[in-house]
């Protein structure tokens, strides 16, 4: 299970607050749903800008008395997010496309159009749109 939440908040105290609210919700509810989380895998992540400066040495997130640790990077329904949104997970994306195109290629003729539909939206629409429903753009669709 993975528990994603997204905060924004400025300054970055009032960030930390709000984290360790969340946090301390999330602990009550995986104790009342009889869960356990893994520390090994708790980590967080702040996004910022490259050219934000931001004191971030005495920042302490603290999950059941552990302290979480921060990591640079993290993938999220397929899309890498960066410390500093450096959108590298394009090259992950683009390769994720590429391949289910190469798939896509081989059996179109042998296969009814409906099962090519199928395999379009399970192997490259759902790359597209879980990017960009992650990079906060809404789309129109029909």
């Amino acid at each position: 299970m993975t528990l994603t939440y997204l905060l924004k908040l400025s300054p970055c105290l009032l960030l930390l607050h709000k984290a360790n609210v969340v946090l301390e919700k999330f602990i009550l509810w995986l104790t009342s749903s009889k869960l356990a989380a893994n520390m090994q895998k708790t980590s967080y992540i702040i996004l910022r800008a490259s050219q934000g400066h931001f004191d971030l040495t005495n920042l302490q997130l603290l999950f059941r008395s552990h302290l979480a640790t921060s990591a640079l990077s993290a993938h999220f329904l397929g899309v890498v997010l960066q410390e500093y949104l450096s959108w590298q997970h394009i090259n992950f994306v683009q390769e994720e496309i590429t391949s289910g195109l190469h798939a896509l290629s081989e059996p179109w003729h042998l296969v009814p159009p409906h099962t090519l539909i199928t395999a379009y939206y399970a192997l490259i629409h759902s790359h597209i749109t879980g990017t960009l429903e992650e990079c906060g753009v809404e789309l129109d669709l029909p």
